[in-house]
């Protein structure tokens, strides 16, 4: 996971200096094979120590996106795989659960969802000012504590 973490903060700060231009600056101009380049490279988050939001970001920016556009289909990238790991565990956990148990996850729902929108817009906002390298830098200072103390 430390070596993950120093190679993906290395990764973040050479698309942040090499990446391409930008050709697509919003949602709407997301093609086929944009999307499915970016759906591929949320492989590499099965690898421990990669995250898929950021490896979707960063498969944004090297497609063209521009960087709030990438973290926003980053994040509507994440709905359907959450929705179906929720009804999934769900569906498990059906017999365990009774009438009783219906508020206390309807306040979960509404609480998760607002909370998860607003870290959503307040990330989106901060990429429309700054880039990811902080955030990579980040990532390589952590790398040698990580490997430290799981050593």
């Amino acid at each position: 996971m430390a070596w993950a973490l120093l190679a993906g903060g290395v990764a973040i700060l050479l698309v942040e200096r090499f990446r391409p231009g930008t050709a697509v600056p919003s949602l709407d101009g997301i093609g086929f094979r944009q999307a499915l380049a970016i759906g591929l490279f949320q492989c590499v988050s099965m690898w421990p120590g990669v995250s898929r939001s950021g490896a979707t970001i960063v498969a944004g920016l090297l497609s063209g996106l521009e960087r709030r556009t990438a973290a926003h289909y980053s994040f509507l990238a994440a709905v359907p795989v959450m929705a179906a790991a929720t009804l999934y565990d769900l569906t498990k956990s059906w017999s365990h659960l009774g009438s009783q148990d219906f508020a206390p996850f309807a306040v979960g729902f509404v609480v998760a969802f607002v909370s998860a929108y607003g870290a959503m817009r307040a990330f989106i906002a901060l990429l429309g000012r700054y880039t990811l390298r902080p955030f990579a830098w980040y990532r390589i200072a952590i790398a040698p504590a990580v490997y430290f103390l799981v050593k």
